[in-house]
């Protein structure tokens, strides 16, 4: 189990036993995310934080691999995401973007541009056996990505800023500010578009 936390640390814990592991310190700022992603067959921990930075790290030995650059503000969100088959790393922030990256070299892949605030959360999404990303944003929208194409597929408003997203038994749920709304994305919706206020 991994934590992120204020005090600018990623800590690794034994979910069994309470026991801390690992502290992994490197961010200039407070870490907001942390996510597990697969570099080289190996399993590495990612993290975003207040520093600009998404950092990627071995949580067995505690070495840095690498420092992804290119938000404009604080790092929000992070996830793994499967684009043709390799497990990338996307990362939201206060920038308005969102990002994806080969963890394994470091460069940038793509860059989604849509939200109007910033980005809280990002996760991948499986919608009849595609892989997509969800990002939520503070522009009171949730927007659905190819991650392959950089294309935005579809934008759901939420009516309140949505703090997070992770899909759960095959649905869509959302953190927002007044609550939790679950939704299940058709598979059989026409992508490129809006769902309509009301």
């Amino acid at each position: 189990l991994a934590s992120a936390s204020d005090d600018q640390t990623v800590r690794v814990w034994d979910a069994a036993t309470g026991e801390q592991r690992a502290v992994l310190e490197g961010h200039q700022g407070a870490v907001s995310s942390v996510c597990a992603v697969s570099v080289g067959g190996r399993e590495l921990l990612a993290s975003g934080g207040g520093d600009r930075m998404v950092r990627v790290w071995d949580a067995a030995t505690g070495e840095q691999r690498a420092v992804l650059q290119g938000h404009e503000g604080a790092v929000s969100g992070v996830c793994a995401v499967s684009v043709a088959g390799r497990e990338l790393l996307a990362s939201g922030g206060d920038d308005r973007m969102v990002r994806v990256w080969d963890a394994a070299t470091g460069e940038q892949r793509a860059v989604l541009e849509g939200h109007e605030g910033a980005v809280s959360g990002v996760c991948a999404v499986s919608v009849a056996g595609r892989e997509l990303l969800a990002s939520a944003g503070d522009d009171q929208d949730v927007r659905i990505w190819d991650p392959a194409t950089a294309q935005c597929l579809l934008v759901i408003p939420t009516h309140h800023r949505a703090l997070a997203a992770v899909q759960v038994g095959g649905r869509l749920a959302l953190g927002l500010a007044v609550g939790v709304l679950v939704i299940a994305i058709n598979p059989a919706i026409r992508f490129r578009r809006e769902i309509p206020d009301g």
